[in-house]
This record gives C-alpha cells, sequence and structure tokens, in this order.
C-alpha cells in the first residue's frame, strides 16, 4: 500500500506528487522527499512555505526549517483558550470573483517544544472567528504576507483536497495511470 502527497503551488496548481509508504510518517516524508524536491524546482535560495495539517506538529521541526528557510502554516495543535471577540477584524478578499470575508486576529506567541529541552520560539498566530463562534487556529513563521492571506492558503488547502477526493470518487483518478 501507498499514500500519494499531492504539492501544489499558491494558486493551488499541481507541482508534483510524492508517493510513500503508508507508514511514512509526514515529518520524515516533508524532509526527505517534499523539501528536496520543492527545493530542485523552485532553486535553494528562494523561501518556501509549507501549508499541511496537524499531523506534522512539530516545533522542533519548525524552528530547524525556518533556519534552513522553510516557513510553513499549520493548525495549531491542541486546545486554546478563546480570544475576545472584539480582537477579530473583517477582512474581505476576492477568491473566483466572489467576495469572501473572514473575521481575524493575530497575535505573537511563544511554542514550547514537547519535551522542553529546547528554549520556546515566537511564531505568529492568526485565529478565524466562525459565525458560531468558534475559533480555529493557524500558526505561521511567515511574517510577510497578510493575515487574510496567510488564511486563504490555509484554508485553500481544503479546495484541493476536496478537489482530489472528488474526482478519486467520479473519475476514478487513481486508475488513470494503470490498465484497470
Amino acid at each position: 500500500a501507498c499514500t500519494d502527497r499531492w504539492v501544489h503551488n499558491a494558486a493551488a496548481e499541481p507541482l508534483f506528487v510524492v508517493t510513500s509508504p503508508t507508514n511514512t510518517h509526514l515529518l520524515a516524508l516533508i524532509d526527505q522527499d517534499v523539501i528536496p524536491e520543492a527545493r530542485s524546482q523552485i532553486g535553494a535560495q528562494r523561501r518556501l512555505t509549507l501549508v499541511f495539517d496537524r499531523e506534522a506538529w512539530s516545533p522542533d521541526s519548525f524552528r530547524r526549517w525556518r533556519a534552513e528557510g522553510v516557513d510553513e502554516i499549520t493548525y495549531r495543535k491542541g486546545k486554546q483558550t478563546p480570544w475576545e471577540a472584539a480582537d477579530f477584524r473583517p477582512y474581505t478578499l476576492a477568491r473566483n470573483g466572489q467576495s469572501v470575508t473572514y473575521w481575524l486576529a493575530e497575535r505573537s506567541v511563544r511554542v514550547i517544544p514537547a519535551t522542553r529541552k529546547r528554549q520556546a520560539f515566537w511564531m505568529r498566530e492568526i485565529r478565524r472567528l466562525s459565525e458560531d463562534g468558534h475559533q480555529t487556529a493557524i500558526l505561521t513563521t511567515r511574517q510577510d504576507v497578510p493575515a487574510e492571506g496567510i488564511a486563504e492558503q490555509m484554508f485553500g488547502r481544503w479546495r484541493q483536497e476536496n478537489f482530489f477526493k472528488y474526482t478519486q470518487a467520479e473519475f476514478n483518478i487513481d486508475h488513470l495511470s494503470t490498465y484497470a
């Protein structure tokens, strides 16, 4: 058995796919396959931003990647104390000709590695407030992208994931490269 990891650019256009054994931990896959392949495509000097879910949560990796010119955008793992609703502001952006508004707030937060063997370090936390009051926490080392850009990249990965789930279910995309 194997797992395919589709890698896209910021415009949600596919760049490459990494196929690995199903037991490959996402952090090992990122270090051994995704970062080297991305570097071969974009060059060693350009900063690389990885957008992924909680499965790859690793403050130690975040710190190391940052030093290597790799940023990340990911959901914050664990329970967080809710922020005050008054902290959130509306940010409107265009997506596919439609207007989308996110209610966002941001802060710098100290991230403490689980082993506590290394000192805590600072990351940027951006939260989205949903209509039902739920707060989605995003952490990133990117300091140069506006909050709404970070939120759009994080939530945009769902559009990509849903696209591939749909094409797999409706068009049997997994069998396009076989004789099945």
